[in-house]
């Protein structure tokens, strides 16, 4: 009883996480290419379509520094700021033009990518494989998700979230090396 405390178990390999996280990644990208013969709606008509800032790559420092309410022809304050999704939205006009197959495409992908992150999450938290494949289906289909594959202009949302993501994944990892490092 009084020998060294028990060892926190390591997690498996990476593909192992991955190989129980894929599924929802899989179940979100099938549900979001359902999307891929849309239209646009809503907010990406001026926020996409009638922005001439997304029509060349030279607008770009410009989308760095303009409000998301100017977009909208809104004529209030500047309290909304972004400039990631206008900035794919500038990148995917010099392929796909006003064409929303590309956008659309794009959507669905990084809701996968979410979905997946989210899936290492449960993982990294619960610590097994069953966590990280249920969570990750559950999230796929969240009926909360389809306005943000659906609608281009919610990328704001996914880009969020794979932002958060990934900073809380790392930050773990690097925490975990830290206490591995230090004496």
């Amino acid at each position: 009883m009084n020998g060294p405390a028990p060892a926190t178990p390591s997690l498996p390999p990476l593909r192992r996480r991955a190989a129980a996280a894929l599924p929802g990644a899989l179940l979100a990208l099938l549900l979001g290419l359902s999307t891929l013969d849309h239209d646009f709606v809503q907010d990406d008509h001026f926020v996409i379509v009638d922005n001439p800032q997304v029509r060349s790559l030279a607008s770009l420092p410009e989308i760095f520094s303009t409000p998301y309410t100017h977009y909208a022809g809104l004529n209030r304050p500047a309290s909304d700021h972004r400039p990631m999704p206008i900035a794919t939205f500038a990148l995917e006009w010099q392929v796909a033009g006003s064409r929303p197959f590309l956008y659309h495409l794009d959507n669905a992908l990084l809701h996968a990518l979410v979905t997946f992150l989210v899936g290492l999450l449960a993982w990294r938290v619960a610590r097994e494989p069953s966590a990280a494949l249920w969570t990750g289906l559950v999230f796929a289909v969240m009926p909360v998700h389809c306005d943000n594959v659906g609608s281009v202009t919610e990328r704001s949302s996914l880009l969020a979230l794979l932002f958060g993501l990934g900073f809380l994944l790392t930050h773990d990892r690097t925490r975990a090396s830290a206490r591995i490092a230090s004496p």
